[in-house]
């Protein structure tokens, strides 16, 4: 036994550098991820390094995730500009090059970018804990 109830596992579906012996069906493989491998949280990627996520299969993981119950992280390919078409179907993401000199994967990290990332993403979790809050006030 390890005893490592406290340790999660995020698990990401068709990653870039392999194949699923399972094959390309986007909702089956979220869903196999999150019953049969007990998955925390499941990852979604581009095809590539720094590659965006179709948004359509996003958007059919997102639906199959939200049905499990288990949050569906984007991996790759998200930055400031285009967070916002992601936003609604993604509950969170993996930075890595957009946070890096030019948004290039391997370069050295940029702190203005990654300061720019966290402003972003505090002001969107400042505005889902007030639309919470109202919730429960109601």
């Amino acid at each position: 036994r390890l005893n490592a109830q406290h340790i999660g596992i995020l698990a990401d579906v068709h990653v870039k550098h392999a194949q699923s012996l399972s094959g390309r069906d986007i909702a089956l493989s979220v869903e196999e991820v999150a019953l049969r491998s007990g998955a925390d949280a499941v990852i979604l990627t581009g095809s590539t390094t720094g590659r965006p996520v179709d948004i359509e299969e996003l958007k059919r993981a997102s639906e199959v995730a939200r049905g499990h119950r288990v949050p569906l992280l984007l991996g790759s390919g998200v930055n400031l500009e285009n967070w916002a078409q992601y936003r609604p179907d993604a509950d969170g993401v993996i930075i890595g090059s957009a946070i890096r000199k030019q948004g290039k994967a391997g370069a050295d990290l940029d702190p203005a970018r990654a300061k720019k990332f966290v402003k972003l993403f505090r002001a969107r979790l400042s505005k889902k804990t007030a639309k919470k809050k109202r919730k429960r006030s109601t």
